[in-house]
Formats: C-alpha cells, sequence, structure tokens
C-alpha cells in the first residue's frame, strides 16, 4: 500500500479553494459591475432625455416669440393692406363693367 503525500494533497485542496475563492469573487464583481453600467446607463438616458425636453422647450418658445412678432408686423400692416384691397377691388370691378 502506498502513502499518498499529505503535502501534495493539501497543495491540491489549497489550490481547488482558491479557485473557488476567486470564481466567487469574479462572479460577485460581474454583478456589481452590470448593475453600475445598468445605473450609469439609465442616469444617462434620464439626463439625455432632460437636455431634450430643455431644448424642445426653448425652440417652441424661441418659434412663439417668432410667431408673435410676425403677427405684430401684419397687425401693424393690416389697415394698409385693407386700403390698399378695397381700392385694387373697385378698380378691378370698374374693368369688369
Amino acid at each position: 500500500m502506498t502513502m499518498k503525500s499529505i503535502r501534495l494533497s493539501l497543495i491540491v485542496y489549497f489550490l481547488v479553494l482558491l479557485t473557488a475563492a476567486l470564481g466567487a469573487v469574479s462572479w460577485l464583481s460581474y454583478g456589481m459591475a452590470a448593475d453600475s453600467l445598468d445605473q450609469r446607463k439609465r442616469e444617462s438616458q434620464t439626463m439625455i432625455e432632460a437636455s431634450y425636453t430643455r431644448r424642445k422647450e426653448g425652440a417652441k418658445a424661441e418659434l412663439d416669440r417668432l410667431l408673435e412678432s410676425q403677427a405684430q408686423v401684419l397687425a401693424k400692416m393690416k389697415p394698409e393692406l385693407d386700403r390698399r384691397l378695397t381700392s385694387q377691388a373697385r378698380s378691378w370691378l370698374a374693368c369688369a363693367w
């Protein structure tokens, strides 16, 4: 009967335990890294949406301001346009008869 070396058995057990410990640490760190990346992705998406909303509201406000300005210009021009259209309509009616 041959005796196994205790030293060899201890080294093998140590390597098995070391491999198991490293595997557990790797698995836990991978999970934590994946959660961290998911959280960063959600935060980035929130920041992108907030930026989009701010830019959209700014563009809408600018468009509203421009439309209001054009409406005021047209309102100031209305009396003159009415006068010209009325005189032009009269001349067309006079030509038609």
